[in-house]
C-alpha cells in the first residue's frame, strides 16, 4: 500500500452464543493495535476505572503533516456497556480507511488533509461485564456513583448463572401485564378497563436488597454514571463555548462561573480570589 499505510486487522472472537472477549490483563483491542508497526498511530492512552487501556487510534497521512495541525474528526464507540456492535463498526471503519487509502480518492484526500481520531472501545470495564460468562448489566462504567454502597430495591443480575438476564413475572391482581393469547411466552399490556383475569407484575431477573416481603422497587444502579449523558444540549460548531466536558469539568466551570476561564490558572476553591 502506498505511503505510510499498511493493512490493519483487529477483532474479537465470536462464539455461537454471543460475542466473547478473550484477553488477559490488557485490553484485546489495545493489543491488536500495538501489533501495527507502521500505519494507524496509537496515541497517548488513558486507563479505565479498573485499569484497562483505552487506546486512541490516529488516522492520518503523517507525511503531509502531524495530526495536531490538521482539521479533526472524532469517532468513539461502546460508550454504553452492552453496545458491543459499535466497537465492531469502529474497527471496520479503521480497516476501511486504511485499505481504501491510495485507491479511493475521497478517503485519500481525507487522510492527506485531515485526521480522524478513533476510540474503538471507550468503556472496556462495562464491556467486560457484558461479555462475561455470567454477564452483569451496567449502563456505562463500573465506578460506583453517586454512592459507594448498594441502595435498597431490585438490582438486575444473572441469578441462575445461565449467561442470560431474563424477565420475571409475579402474579398480582393489580398488575399491568397479562399472558398473550398468541404465545404463552409473551406478555402484553393489560387494557385500562380490563378486570377479572390473571395479571402480573414484570421485573428483570435480579436480587432484591432489603426486601420487606411486599413491595419491590427498582434500585438505582450502583454504577449510575452515564457516559453518554455528558454532552451539552446543543453541540454545534457555530455555538460559542459548545464542547464536550467530563463531570469534574462541568462542576469546575460551574464554580468558576465562566466556561471561558483557564482552570489551570485559577483557584476555584477560593471564590474571593480575584481572577
Amino acid at each position: 500500500m502506498p505511503g505510510p499505510w499498511r493493512r490493519l486487522a483487529i477483532g474479537i472472537e465470536r462464539s455461537p452464543a454471543r460475542w466473547r472477549h478473550v484477553g488477559d490483563d490488557r485490553d484485546r483491542f489495545a493489543a491488536g493495535v500495538d501489533r501495527v508497526e507502521c500505519g494507524p498511530h496509537v496515541g497517548s492512552r488513558i486507563q479505565s476505572h479498573e485499569g484497562r487501556d483505552i487506546p486512541l487510534v490516529i488516522l492520518t497521512n503523517r507525511a503531509t503533516g502531524p495530526d495536531a495541525e490538521k482539521p479533526a474528526f472524532w469517532l468513539d464507540a461502546n460508550i454504553h456497556a452492552t453496545e458491543l456492535t459499535a466497537s465492531m463498526a469502529a474497527l471496520y471503519f479503521i480497516n476501511k480507511m486504511v485499505n481504501a487509502y491510495g485507491s479511493d480518492p475521497k478517503v485519500t484526500r481525507i487522510l492527506d488533509e485531515q485526521v480522524v481520531y478513533v476510540v474503538p472501545r471507550l468503556n472496556p470495564d462495562g464491556a467486560e461485564l457484558a461479555l462475561a460468562e455470567t454477564p452483569k448489566y451496567v449502563r456505562s462504567g463500573t465506578r460506583p456513583y453517586p454512592f459507594e454502597e448498594k441502595r435498597d430495591g431490585l438490582h438486575t443480575e444473572d441469578i441462575d448463572g445461565d449467561g442470560r438476564i431474563l424477565q420475571m413475572r409475579i402474579a398480582d391482581p393489580t398488575g399491568d401485564w397479562k399472558v398473550s393469547d398468541r404465545d404463552p411466552r409473551l406478555m402484553i399490556k393489560r387494557g385500562p378497563d380490563e378486570d377479572g383475569g390473571t395479571y402480573y407484575r414484570m421485573f428483570p431477573e435480579g436480587l432484591v436488597e432489603d426486601y420487606d416481603g411486599h413491595i419491590i422497587t427498582m434500585a438505582p444502579p450502583v454504577a449510575g454514571l452515564d457516559f453518554n449523558r455528558n454532552f451539552p444540549g446543543r453541540v454545534h460548531p457555530d455555538i460559542e463555548l459548545s464542547f464536550i466536558m467530563s463531570p469534574p469539568l462541568v462542576v469546575a466551570f460551574g464554580l468558576a462561573g465562566d466556561a471561558a476561564r483557564n482552570l489551570s490558572l485559577i483557584h476555584i476553591s477560593e471564590p474571593t480570589r480575584p481572577y
